[in-house]
């Protein structure tokens, strides 16, 4: 692969991440919507149903019976929970799981996109999120 090839592949890919500031978030459909009903994954419920709920609490890990690092991800105020929360671990004890408004600079995002190896397991710990699955926390986060 020529040099140039490599600077355009690379240029494609860091760009297709990137939105128009201008262009509002696509809403994300629930999985009982009727048909062409449609909820940004901005709302809270949204995201838990959308994200929470079947990748981080239906594995019995992030549920309300017995949250793993009491971290419920699914009953209701779990905004205020993970905006007040720190890790648990000990090489980041100072990172909030949430910064309102910053998906980049939250905890959560960081293991789901598995950027934090020194902090714990990538979550979910069975797969990763998918693109959309991330862009609706990302969204959630950012709208906080």
């Amino acid at each position: 692969m020529t040099r140039a090839a490599l600077a355009a592949l690379v240029a494609v890919v860091a760009l297709a991440g990137c939105d128009d500031a201008a262009t509002p978030a696509r809403p994300v459909a629930l999985p009982d919507a009727g048909p062409g009903v449609s909820m940004s994954c901005a709302d809270e419920a949204a995201v838990v149903a959308q994200v929470l709920r079947p990748r981080c609490a239906d594995a019995d890990c992030h549920d309300a019976d017995e949250p793993k690092a009491e971290l419920d991800l699914v009953s209701p105020g779990v905004s205020a929970r993970v905006v007040a929360a720190r890790s648990i671990h000990d090489a980041c004890r100072d990172r909030a799981i949430v910064v309102p408004g910053v998906p980049q600079a939250s905890f959560l995002f960081d293991k789901v996109l598995a950027t934090e190896g020194e902090c714990g397991d990538p979550m979910p710990l069975d797969s990763s999120l998918t693109l959309d699955e991330r862009r609706c926390l990302a969204e959630w986060i950012g709208a906080m």
